[in-house]
């Protein structure tokens, strides 16, 4: 008798799969395939699988718009601040357009007797609030500009002046530089000073202008020729000018009385550092009295510049002779140089304007 051959479990499952169709039509035929009922069938939860699908799609649905809801809030956030923020930015444009402008050189040498050159840009600082308004000019010098005022000044100082225009009241604290007066110009006067404080009324609608000195030194100066005055030198603490543009006059305030019988040529050694006042004495007679005081040699080159005369004081516990000095020729425009054998020489400006 012929063995069978025995087949493997995997050929066995191979050869079955292979003939399926036929062992299933052999098994069933198409009556008992379409008549079939499962008994398990009434046991399959269909509703519970229902509403388990429908609460999990439900939960996806809200997250989904929620997390939308989120992204849209967020998104209306960032483009309403960024709205307001551009709202804020233009208004502080235009505000800064009506307080801060550039103006051309040609209308301020046109209305004003300030002298400006083609390369100069200047700007315009306007208060038109009811409160004073802080600005700081190129050199840190600083100016309280009071309310319905404006000042004009250039972008960059040049380097033998510093020059300001004042329509209105400001009070200036200037930062010392004796290379470069501070000069502030407005419709009857030219105020200078080196490094100092004052304050200077002159609205346009106002007939007095007035110039009040808090520290350091200045001087003033007419800039029309109808109302020319000579320069009032000013160096007391509270002292006062005021200049009255329809009827032309001049009242200068001055705290503490200057006379002649004060001149230094009659202090004595004793009062040596003390204040020395003058009162109109010769440029060559100044000269002397600074040499004696600083004991110092000091040279007036020109001989022509003995006519000029001098008012003022010295205080020689707080200056020193170049502090004197500057003054001195800053009113009538000289300057000075120290020589390396230590002599001082006063020689005509050159480059200052009047």
């Amino acid at each position: 008798m012929k063995d069978k051959k025995r087949l493997t479990n995997k050929e066995l499952k191979q050869s079955i799969w292979r003939n399926q169709e036929k062992i299933v039509d052999n098994l069933f035929d198409i009556n008992q395939w379409e008549n079939y009922q499962s008994e398990k069938d009434n046991n399959i939860p269909s509703d519970q699988m229902y509403n388990k699908v429908k609460t999990e799609i439900n939960k996806d649905t809200i997250a989904q718009f929620d997390k939308r809801d989120k992204k849209y809030k967020i998104y209306s956030l960032i483009k309403y601040s960024a709205a307001a923020c551009l709202m804020l930015f233009f208004s502080w444009v235009f505000y800064q357009q009506l307080n801060h402008k550039t103006i051309k050189n040609t209308d301020l040498s046109a209305n004003y007797s300030l002298p400006v050159t083609n390369e100069d840009i200047w700007i315009t600082q306007v208060n038109t609030t009811q409160e004073i308004k802080w600005i700081y000019l190129p050199d840190s010098s600083r100016v309280k500009l009071y309310p319905s005022s404006e000042i004009s000044y250039p972008e960059v100082f040049s380097a033998i002046n510093r020059d300001i225009r004042l329509s209105g009241k400001a009070y200036f604290n200037v930062k010392k530089d004796a290379s470069r007066p501070f000069r502030v110009w407005s419709d009857y006067t030219k105020t200078t000073a080196l490094g100092t404080s004052f304050t200077i009324d002159a609205f346009p609608n106002k007939q007095n202008t007035t110039v009040t000195l808090h520290t350091g030194k200045i001087v003033i100066k007419s800039v029309k020729e109808d109302s020319k005055f000579d320069e009032i030198y000013m160096s007391e603490k509270g002292e006062k000018l005021i200049f009255n543009s329809a009827t032309h006059h001049l009242s200068h305030i001055n705290p503490t009385s200057i006379n002649k019988n004060n001149q230094i040529e009659n202090v004595s050694e004793e009062y040596a550092s003390a204040v020395v006042k003058m009162d109109k004495i010769s440029l060559p007679e100044a000269v002397n009295v600074l040499s004696r005081l600083y004991k110092t040699k000091i040279v007036i080159e020109n001989k022509s510049l003995d006519h000029i005369t001098y008012t003022g004081s010295v205080d020689t516990r707080t200056e020193n002779l170049e502090d004197a000095l500057e003054v001195i020729c800053l009113i009538n425009n000289l300057e000075w140089r120290r020589t390396q054998n230590g002599i001082y020489h006063i020689y005509k400006n050159k480059n200052h304007q009047n």
